[in-house]
């Protein structure tokens, strides 16, 4: 399996939408300390914030999370080619991967 560049990272957290630290790390396939990086950065540059519920921190994809995910999925569209990110999800079976939002 290729890399992924980090917008493809970043577009797959993204997609999640409202989940646990813990199931974006499932979700995503990358290491713990990476995710905390790309969470810490996307937290700070308002692409996501946080809510507690209990003593689990809940991820939320803002409005302007939602802009640079489309904005990331119209450059691979404009480039004829499907995000790597979308292709791992149709070849997952679905097992461990979230489906991504809003895909038609």
């Amino acid at each position: 399996m290729s890399r992924r560049s980090k917008f493809e990272v970043m577009a797959d957290i993204l997609r999640l939408g409202q989940m646990s630290r813990t199931r974006i790390l499932h979700s995503s396939g990358i290491k713990a300390v990476l995710l905390d990086r790309y969470l810490s950065l996307m937290t700070e540059r308002g692409f996501l914030t946080i809510t507690t519920k209990g003593n689990h921190r809940i991820y939320h994809t803002t409005g302007k999370g939602e802009n640079l995910l489309q904005q990331i999925d119209n450059i691979y569209s404009k480039i004829g080619q499907k995000s790597f990110s979308w292709k791992r999800w149709e070849l997952s079976g679905h097992k461990y991967f979230a489906k991504p939002l809003d895909k038609p």
